[in-house]
């Protein structure tokens, strides 16, 4: 019979690997995969580039991790999504090997399998998405504190790790994941029992409080590193994800929408803490794990948070709990031996269908990212409007979908033509006061024509309109499309 790892890591294996590759990038992958394929042709850096230009709204480490997979496997669409998709498979054999060590074989089984078929989990673990890499470094830093604050006996590497996995958390999505770091300090504090020392709590705080150092440290830098280039650069404060009137009602309902949408596991979480409880130092650790999660969701909604996306690293450490409920009903003597059988069938029973559930969920969402949505297509067909060395500038095409840009350069390159691509930001943005000018004689200008939003930037098309340089450009090279986002081309006179 398989043990707990090896039957998490065949349940991620079939859920999170088959067919990495076969849609092109769509929806926000390009942010991730293309600036990490520019460092692996550039070299390494701390500020990536999205087309030669700045793009820092994130930390490089996503973009590095990319450019490092790629550097293994190719730079293909494989690479850039086997991030996401090792990170989902490390998340959960770490969820099954701690929940082995807290909680018993059992619960490692439960634990790992239930973090594998989390359907909140799906999109971001089969994806060049950043939500699954700060997932296990968000999961890693919280169980940590959790094992640093409560254990009588703590390893020597125990710590230096911890600190790597908050330093590392912070790397690849900034402070999104802190609120859950400090809700695990918190509740490990809340719950510590009297034969842990205090020396414990206070080794946890010094990981969080040399991380946060060594992440001033990065910023830093990486100001520095920008200033030296003297260059504009594309960011995104953290503000523009927290407190907004308008979204009150989503922001007080945050903790219960995010545990709706991670059910049926959602429902570890209260079902846990109704159960039988477990003995000595393994009650004290679920009872961390639930208040850990618990206080993450409130911190992320008293922050401003109304999107439960966001909310998703709290709930990395969630089928933890589906392992605690497991521990709780196998060891309870309330629970007869017929009862704990039919449980094991029902379990098994579950599996199967969960995992087919899970392939049917993965395919239609495929279907509608990589055959509906993708830019593959119009980047290619954009290409064949391009001669050899063409130089293309654009702003806001490449900051909704900017694979139009990655696969027309390819399919260029391909059939032996060199294109460039520029992310050109227009009057406007960063401040600027100054009309929009049209770019060198004989360049291409590629413009977004569609309404859209314009809740970030003023729209780009009637600034050209207004100064008139629409009418000098006469009629477009090409026109196209890419999921609802609309095109032109210009090649200036």
């Amino acid at each position: 019979m398989m043990g707990p790892v090896s039957l998490t890591l065949v349940v991620a294996a079939l859920v999170y690997w088959p067919a990495l590759g076969r849609f092109g990038l769509s929806h926000s992958e390009g942010h991730r995969a293309i600036p990490g394929w520019a460092m692996l042709e550039d070299g390494f850096s701390l500020l990536p580039r999205l087309f030669e230009h700045l793009y820092l709204r994130k930390p490089p480490g996503m973009p590095w991790a990319v450019g490092a997979m790629s550097w293994l496997l190719g730079t293909t669409e494989f690479a850039a999504r086997s991030v996401s998709a090792l990170a989902s498979t490390l998340a959960a054999l770490i969820t099954c090997v701690v929940a082995c060590a807290w909680f018993g074989r059992r619960a490692g089984a439960v634990a790992g399998v239930a973090f594998c078929l989390t359907p909140l989990f799906l999109y971001p673990g089969r994806s060049a998405e950043i939500e699954a890499l700060n997932n296990l470094f968000t999961l890693l830093s919280m169980l940590g504190i959790i094992h640093v604050a409560l254990s009588p006996k703590v390893r020597p590497l125990a710590v230096p790790a911890a600190m790597c996995a908050v330093l590392a958390m912070l790397l690849v999505k900034g402070p999104a994941g802190l609120p859950c770091t400090l809700a695990a300090l918190v509740a490990a504090a809340m719950v510590r029992r009297t034969s842990t020392s205090a020396a414990s709590t206070l080794r946890a705080v010094i990981i969080v409080a040399v991380s946060l150092l060594g992440f001033g440290m990065y910023l830093i830098g990486t100001q520095r590193a920008w200033e030296a280039t003297g260059e504009p650069a594309i960011t995104e404060p953290p503000s523009h994800f927290l407190w907004n009137p308008a979204r009150i009602a989503e922001i007080l309902t945050l903790p219960l929408v995010a545990l709706a949408s991670a059910l049926p596991q959602g429902a570890a979480l209260p079902l846990s803490a109704m159960s039988p409880p477990l003995r000595g130092l393994a009650d004290t650790r679920a009872r961390a794990v639930r208040l850990a999660c618990l206080l993450s969701l409130l911190a992320y909604a008293a922050v401003g948070v109304a999107n439960p996306r966001y909310a998703m690293p709290a709930l990395s450490i969630l089928p933890l709990c589906c392992g605690i409920v497991a521990a709780q009903w196998s060891t309870s003597p309330f629970t007869p031996l017929r009862t704990r059988r039919r449980l094991a069938g029902v379990t098994w029973v579950s599996l199967v269908v969960v995992l087919l559930g899970t392939w049917g969920h993965a395919a239609w969402i495929e279907y509608r990212r990589g055959w509906r949505t993708s830019g593959r297509d119009a980047g290619i067909a954009l290409a064949s409007h391009l001669p050899d060395g063409a130089v293309v500038h654009a702003f806001e095409l490449i900051d909704v979908r900017p694979e139009v840009a990655w696969y027309a350069q390819q399919a260029a390159r391909a059939s032996g033509r060199q294109v460039r691509f520029l992310w050109d930001p227009y009057p406007g943005v960063f401040g600027r006061t100054a009309p929009p000018a049209l770019p060198p004689s004989g360049h291409f200008l590629l413009l977004r024509t569609d309404a859209g939003r314009r809740d970030q930037y003023p729209p780009e098309v009637p600034e050209y309109q207004n100064a008139g340089l629409l009418d000098r450009l006469g009629p477009p090279v090409a026109v196209g499309r890419v999921h609802q986002f609309e095109f032109m081309l210009y090649r200036v006179p």
